[in-house]
């Protein structure tokens, strides 16, 4: 891209660059501008076509430039006391780009990667009461996001960018305690990882109850249920879903597995969840303890005298079956559910689950 047909980038703070009057001198002019992202405009500014030590290049206040950055799904912020406009990127930087010398810093991933020139001057297009802004010459930009390995053109009037192109997804716990809160954060990777600043990220939440996600990404929930939340960044979106569990009410007793012994005698495993009064049955994730399971005499037997133990709301415990195999229906009860402190919890409804030893050897064949 040749330097003449560059563009530059604008936040709404007021800098210490060169300072341009209302009435531009005959070496600079302005014309409008206009950005796309994947082809889409999202802004026509107003742009200052003005020398940068010997050569002239376009300029175009930062805001514009921060806003489609972060509309095709990249990391950027300006800090108008530093003069440092930084970006994060798992890609890296690619060789070759000079530091140079300027007024203003662009980081990448907190390093210095090259200093610039910035103008200062009204941007007619924010009103003719708004503050002064900042200008930047886009061709280093449009050199640092190239680096990346992003699509870019630029044809002196228009700059379009392509996606990010990364894998975006919403970090966090997906299990949680109702009355708690989770810190969740989007992630972008393409080649390595970064985290989006929660404060840039558009959160919403969908479900039965009451949950939210506040700016810094916490999410808070009084209301048990299964909540889907959605992390809009630019362009991007990743979703998750949260199971919302409230107190222990329940013990739901299931198969998971049956194998075949060599002397016809059948294992199962028996999956035992600790669950609340919900309709969906959610495991209640923190709770730590055992539960006792019985099944009728000579119906088969238990490891460990049939006690489960309870981690994170789930246990699971071994039944061997008789060597002679009961044809009739067999019944795997549950009772005293206790914490791992000891204390026996009430108000429990205990599962039961009914079964043929003859129906499973069958399916095993």
């Amino acid at each position: 891209m040749k330097r003449t047909s560059t563009v530059a980038v604008a936040a709404g703070l007021l800098s210490l660059g060169t300072f341009l009057p209302m009435s531009f001198a005959a070496s600079e002019t302005q014309f409008t501008a206009k950005i796309d992202v994947n082809g889409q405009q999202i802004s026509a500014p107003t742009a200052i076509a003005a020398y940068d030590g010997q050569t002239k290049t376009t300029y175009i206040p930062i805001y514009y430039v921060d806003q489609a950055l972060k509309a095709a799904g990249f990391v950027a912020s300006w800090d108008g006391t530093s003069q440092t406009w930084s970006l994060l990127s798992s890609a890296g930087v690619g060789a070759g780009i000079a530091v140079g010398s300027g007024n203003a810093n662009i980081d990448v991933n907190g390093k210095l990667v090259k200093k610039i020139n910035t103008l200062v001057a009204h941007d007619p297009s924010a009103g003719s009461n708004a503050q002064e802004t900042v200008y930047m010459p886009i061709y280093y930009v449009d050199e640092i996001i190239k680096s990346f390995g992003s699509p870019l053109t630029w044809n002196g009037k228009t700059w379009n960018i392509g996606n990010y192109g990364g894998v975006f997804q919403i970090e966090g716990a997906t299990s949680m305690k109702s009355g708690a809160s989770e810190q969740l954060a989007l992630t972008a990777t393409k080649g390595g990882t970064i985290t989006v600043p929660a404060q840039d990220v558009n959160w919403t939440v969908k479900g039965q109850g009451q949950a939210s996600v506040d700016d810094e990404g916490n999410f808070s929930s009084s209301t048990p249920g299964v909540y889907t939340v959605t992390a809009t960044y630019g362009n991007n979106d990743a979703t998750t879903q949260i199971e919302v569990y409230g107190q222990p009410a329940q013990v739901i007793v299931g198969f998971t597995n049956t194998t075949k012994n060599s002397d016809g005698t059948l294992n199962n495993t028996i999956q035992v969840r600790v669950c609340d009064d919900t309709a969906l049955d959610n495991t209640v994730s923190d709770f730590n303890g055992t539960v006792q399971l019985a099944l009728s005499p000579d119906s088969g037997t238990f490891a460990n005298g049939g006690i489960v133990d309870i981690q994170n709301g789930v246990g699971t415990i071994t039944l061997t079956s008789p060597q002679t195999l009961p044809s009739g229906t067999e019944t795997i009860t549950s009772s005293n559910l206790l914490s791992s402190d000891g204390t026996a919890l009430t108000n429990i409804n205990y599962g039961s689950i009914q079964f043929s030893y003859t129906a499973l050897a069958q399916y095993l064949g």
